[in-house]
Order: structure tokens, then C-alpha cells, then sequence
């Protein structure tokens, strides 16, 4: 077998994070933007030990708005498993009939690597408008993303050849 069809019978599944927002983050996010805003105020100004001082404090300020997130990994659903979740919500549906809420934690759970997230009652519970704490925009977000995932899509940035 050639060198090109071994690397194409390999071809992993996409992968993606998704940052979930644990705990409030609005102070840490304005300190993030404060200490960007002196560096790039820094940056115009002569003084690379300014600069300096200034990237090391905006460094801090991510580490600390980090804190408020955890990254769940997802990766492309298998080919059946998507078909079959697509044939159940989907098809012959257009995009404003779709129950992104009805599909949401099925989708989360077929894509989610680590195996003790692979739970779709988990995430049903986890999603629910009545009794969660996601606002409908980030699930609107997590839906998207997942969506995005799973629907092959030539990425624009590949040079056309």
C-alpha cells in the first residue's frame, strides 16, 4: 500500500474542545482585557522591560480566567451513529423545526471522548431548559459546534490546487 493511502486509511475523527463556563468569569475576563490593553499599550511605547511586566501580568490574568472554564473534548460522531441520530431529528426537517433541545444531549453523548461522559440522561439532565444552568445561548453554542464536527466541510483556508 502506498505511503498516501496509509495515511488516508488512518484518518482520525475530528476532534474539538468546548470550553463550559463553571463559574463566573465577567472579573476575570476584564482583568484579561485590562492587562492586554497594557500590552499592547506597552508595545507602542519604548521600555522592553515594561513590555515585559506587562505580557507577565496578562499571562496571570489568563491562568486565572482558565479557572472558570472546564474543556470537555468531543469528537466526530461515528458515520452510523450520525446517521442514525440525523435520521431521527433531521431529516425532512428544516432548520427552525429542528428541537435542538430534543437532540442536543443524544448529539453530546455520541461525540464525547472521555467515556464517563458518553451518558445521553447525563446530558439530558445536564441541558434541560427547566433545570439547568445553561443559558440558551450556550447550548445554541454547544449544538453548533457539534453540528459543525460531525457535517464535513472543506476548510477555506487549504490552499485550492
Amino acid at each position: 500500500m502506498s505511503a498516501l493511502r496509509d495515511r488516508l486509511a488512518a484518518k482520525a475523527r475530528r476532534r474539538t474542545v468546548f470550553h463550559v463556563e463553571i463559574s463566573d468569569a465577567e472579573d476575570a475576563r476584564r482583568r484579561v482585557d485590562e492587562a492586554q490593553q497594557q500590552v499592547t499599550l506597552r508595545g507602542f511605547m519604548d521600555g522592553a522591560s515594561e513590555l515585559e511586566t506587562a505580557k507577565a501580568a496578562l499571562a496571570a490574568a489568563e491562568q486565572e480566567l482558565a479557572k472558570h472554564y472546564e474543556p470537555v473534548e468531543f469528537q466526530a460522531a461515528t458515520p452510523a451513529d450520525y446517521e442514525a441520530l440525523s435520521a431521527a431529528h433531521f431529516q425532512d426537517k428544516k432548520d427552525d423545526d429542528i428541537d435542538i433541545d430534543a437532540v442536543l444531549p443524544a448529539l453530546a453523548a455520541i461525540c464525547a471522548v472521555e467515556e464517563d461522559m458518553r451518558d445521553e440522561a447525563w446530558w439530558s439532565d445536564q441541558l434541560s431548559p427547566a433545570t439547568s444552568a445553561w443559558s440558551a445561548g450556550e447550548r445554541s453554542a454547544l449544538y453548533n459546534r457539534l453540528v459543525d464536527l460531525n457535517v464535513a466541510r472543506p476548510d477555506v483556508r487549504i490552499p485550492k490546487g
